[in-house]
């Protein structure tokens, strides 16, 4: 296995073999045979894009959204910022495919992607791999439905739930709160965060807070309201968040003045969480 650079935060290369290794391991894998072998992303999309205009059952789509967003993922990772056409109408397709914001349907989702992920980049001993490609699709999920928001809440939770280490398992993955979130934070030592933990890892956890964050308190969520999700304000303790993260980040531009990912970071906790909503730039 290739040492990773602790210093950068470069999304890893999520290969082929990664992809035909969770087909199998999808349940109904008949359905996606058509998949194997099958190295063409554009005759990936055609296909899958079909299925989807079929009638699925509940397993079935919540396959699709993992494989939708997988197919997305594949190839050389210099390209993601300018991947368009089949791939995101694949994405949007699968997350469309019915609004189910049933609180089971969602733990079920989100908890049926995190073990695909998982699965796939089960040679990344840190397991922190698996967060930074979902990482970069999540900003379409978070636009594509208020399924595909609801999932990427909970993922985005789970991600600083594990990064936490609170060791309090999930019981359901849905997201619950702001707050619930800080209190995760709270409990890491800032000192072994700044001393022992690499960017790509603060990264995550930061780029995981502002998205929630942001999409929560700042985003319109008129329908996941009426459907009795709550916990879509900013808390009243959020200058300890600030002053936590300003911390973290004075930490960060002092440690890593010349260093481009820390710069970046930097940047990213400055608009994203220390800043007021009418400035932030989420998907930064």
């Amino acid at each position: 296995m290739t040492e990773k650079n602790v210093d950068s935060i470069e999304v890893p290369h999520f290969k082929y073999e990664q992809f035909q290794e969770v087909l199998r391991a999808l349940p109904v894998d008949d359905l996606w045979s058509f998949a194997e072998n099958e190295e063409d992303v554009d005759k990936l999309c055609e296909d899958f894009l079909t299925i989807v205009r079929r009638k699925l059952s509940l397993e079935e789509v919540s396959s699709l959204y993992t494989i939708s967003i997988m197919v997305y993922l594949l190839g050389p990772t210099r390209d993601l910022a300018n991947r368009y056409g089949q791939r995101v109408q694949l994405l949007g397709n699968c997350f469309n495919y019915s609004d189910t914001l049933k609180p089971t349907m969602i733990d079920y989702a989100t908890r049926n992607m995190l073990q695909h992920f998982k699965l796939a980049n089960k040679q990344d001993e840190a397991q922190t791999d698996y967060m930074l490609q979902l990482l970069q699709v999540i900003p379409h999920m978070l636009v594509a439905s208020e399924t595909g928001k609801m999932i990427s809440f909970g993922l985005l939770r789970a991600f600083i739930a594990e990064l936490s280490g609170s060791g309090q398992p999930i019981i359901m993955h849905i997201y619950r709160n702001i707050t619930e979130l800080w209190y995760m934070i709270k409990q890491i030592n800032l000192d072994t965060v700044l001393e022992e933990w690499p960017l790509r890892k603060i990264y995550i956890l930061t780029k995981s807070f502002a998205l929630l964050m942001n999409s929560a308190a700042f985003g319109a969520n008129t329908a996941l309201k009426q459907a009795g999700y709550r916990g879509f304000e900013l808390p009243a303790n959020m200058a300890d968040i600030k002053k936590w993260f300003d911390t973290l980040r004075n930490k960060i531009e002092e440690k890593h003045k010349d260093n481009k990912a820390g710069k970046n970071l930097v940047r990213l906790i400055d608009f994203n969480i220390l800043m007021p909503e009418t400035e932030n730039e989420v998907g930064t």
